[in-house]
């Protein structure tokens, strides 16, 4: 009936069940707007729906998705186009600047936090972290 949902698209579905925008699924993700509208719309072909709502409660109905309990706030790897990627909670981001407030290195910090020296960088780039 329907076709099977790709991963991306079962995590968009989550993070808009938990009431975020399109714009705030593709800073979640580290996605452009664009890429996650497209996304979007080929979910809504698949699923023969018309609303992001609709979409949630057909998938919802056949327990296409599952939306775990909320746990406690720690990264979660999340497997997105073959890489992994860490989503980094606003505690490790407040602690990641204090230690490069603190004079410590990125590579330091990154190992401190177990996440990598690259994951600094982007976040630097995009001006979360100074």
């Amino acid at each position: 009936m329907f076709e099977a949902l790709s991963e991306r698209e079962r995590t968009i579905l989550m993070l808009a069940q938990q009431g975020k925008t399109v714009k705030e699924i593709a800073h979640d993700l580290s996605k452009g707007y664009h890429t996650i509208h497209n996304q979007i719309t080929e979910l809504f072909f698949k699923l023969e729906v018309h609303s992001m709502q609709e979409a949630i409660d057909v998938t919802s109905n056949r327990r296409m998705i599952h939306v775990p309990r909320q746990e406690k706030a720690e990264p979660k790897q999340i497997q997105i186009n073959k890489r992994t990627r860490v989503l980094i909670t606003d505690n490790m981001m407040r602690q990641i600047q204090s230690y490069l407030d603190n004079g410590l290195s990125m590579r330091k910090a990154a190992d401190k936090e177990g996440i990598s020296e690259g994951a600094i960088r982007y976040w630097k780039g995009k001006k979360k972290l100074k």
